[in-house]
């Protein structure tokens, strides 16, 4: 019964992400919309932030791709779908932070390396990922990172750049994702875990 119970509660959990990516998903496009519409972004820089939009999308594929969203999966997408919101405002507020969009693309860059790290460390320190998985993992990290070092090296990042980190760095973001896979969704996240806010900056 408790298993029972402990699966509905998990499916339960599931369909609230989903919902709250979903809606993410369609205010990230709005706001694109409202930019090219407004003047403030031009059909460019709209096909950039769909080329970033498209990525996030693989991580919700690929997350979903065992049935259910699980709570480390849901954070990871939610990051990412701050990451992309950042750059929404760096293109139609150029002037606003005080920084490029090159000096935000590096800075969210740097801050999912940090990220994937400690996921990867806490699936480890939770016993989801085994030492042999770990190094697997590392090693794609290290493949990740001969694309990623050289943009953040350079002087200026472009938006081509970018988004070849994000698929870089996507690549071990999906590996950490499927070893955490196989033991996750025999656990039940609580629903304190499911706590989120929508970024709701223009």
């Amino acid at each position: 019964m408790d298993a029972i119970s402990s699966s509905a509660g998990a499916a339960d959990l599931s369909s609230y992400y989903q919902t709250i990516i979903k809606a993410r998903q369609n205010m990230q496009q709005k706001r694109i919309d409202q930019g090219v519409s407004s003047g403030k972004l031009s059909q460019d820089q709209a096909t950039q932030l769909g080329s970033l939009e498209s990525q996030d999308q693989q991580l919700v594929q690929q997350a979903s791709a065992g049935g259910q969203i699980s709570t480390s999966d849901f954070t990871g997408i939610m990051k990412a779908y701050d990451q992309t919101s950042q750059q929404i405002h760096a293109m139609k507020h150029p002037d606003a932070s005080g920084q490029d969009f090159s000096t935000q693309a590096k800075n969210v860059i740097q801050g999912r390396e940090k990220f994937l790290a400690d996921r990867l460390n806490a699936g480890v320190q939770a016993g989801l990922i085994t030492p042999g998985e770990q190094t697997a993992i590392q090693a794609a990290q290290t493949q990740a990172d001969s694309v990623v070092n050289p943009v953040l090296a350079g002087g200026t990042v472009t938006a081509s750049q970018y988004i070849q980190a994000m698929k870089a760095q996507n690549v071990v973001s999906r590996d950490i994702a499927s070893y955490i896979h196989n033991q996750q969704f025999t656990q039940a996240p609580t629903a304190a875990q499911s706590a989120t806010s929508l970024n709701t900056s223009v």
